[in-house]
């Protein structure tokens, strides 16, 4: 598959994600995602009831969910023009009077517009079933005025940190998944709270060896797993011996 080759979080103005998310929920769309069970397929929920949804809900979900590539007549105006504001972000793609988003899609958790690679064997822009399950023991965690926020990818752990409150430092390798994290920040309004050290883990212990943490997370991507096996991508990182 084929990603976008960079995001630009500094496009994204302070009220670009407001008219986004009112765009969305005038359409309906918030209300779809928002009646899917937050550990559920959203792409596969949505696609078994997709017959039953009516324009322009079927062209949004189009464009935001099932990564298509969709003419701009079929979708509202206000969504059109919030969509074109952002579109020096790389999250998305003109083509002529069609709009696509960059091999990415669009869903709500916890309430935050949060966007991420399409499900496929080889994401590096990852969001899954483990993202949800860290993200629901988030809450179970004492106070946090401080979270760091190792292998953040796109970022959900630690914006959902910081929609509560809390300062958050994520440490991130791949260079396109922090800079979608800041754009995911921007559009949330949470940018002040969140802050993105693009390094690997080791090479990030002299940004951070002055810090201190309420609270630590992480959700590593790479697990050793025997060669025999078919697994993600992702789970792929060495041999068990």
């Amino acid at each position: 598959m084929n990603t976008r080759l960079f995001f630009n979080s500094e496009s994204i103005d302070i009220d670009d994600g407001y008219f986004l998310r009112l765009a969305l929920s005038n359409s309906g769309y918030l209300d779809l995602l928002s009646a899917v069970p937050p550990a559920a397929d959203v792409i596969g929920t949505i696609s078994s009831i997709y017959e039953e949804l009516q324009e322009p809900l079927k062209s949004i979900c189009d464009l935001l969910l099932f990564g298509k590539t969709v003419c701009m007549e079929k979708l509202p105006e206000a969504l059109v023009e919030s969509i074109l504001k952002i579109r020096e972000s790389g999250l998305i793609a003109l083509r002529g009077n069609a709009v696509s988003l960059n091999n990415l899609y669009l869903r709500l958790v916890d309430g935050l517009l949060y966007f991420s690679e399409l499900p496929h064997g080889r994401q590096t822009l990852y969001y899954g079933t483990d993202s949800y399950a860290l993200a629901c023991r988030l809450g179970t965690a004492p106070s946090r005025n401080n979270v760091l926020d190792y292998c953040a990818g796109p970022g959900i752990q630690g914006l959902l940190s910081a929609s509560h409150g809390a300062h958050v430092t994520a440490v991130e390798v791949n260079p396109l998944a922090s800079e979608l994290s800041l754009c995911n920040a921007r559009l949330n309004k949470l940018d002040n709270l969140f802050n993105v050290i693009n390094k690997s883990i080791i090479e990030s212990e002299t940004d951070l060896k002055n810090l201190r943490f309420d609270f630590i997370c992480a959700n590593p991507p790479l697990l050793p797993i025997p060669f025999n096996l078919n697994y993600p991508l992702l789970e792929m990182a060495a041999q068990m011996d």
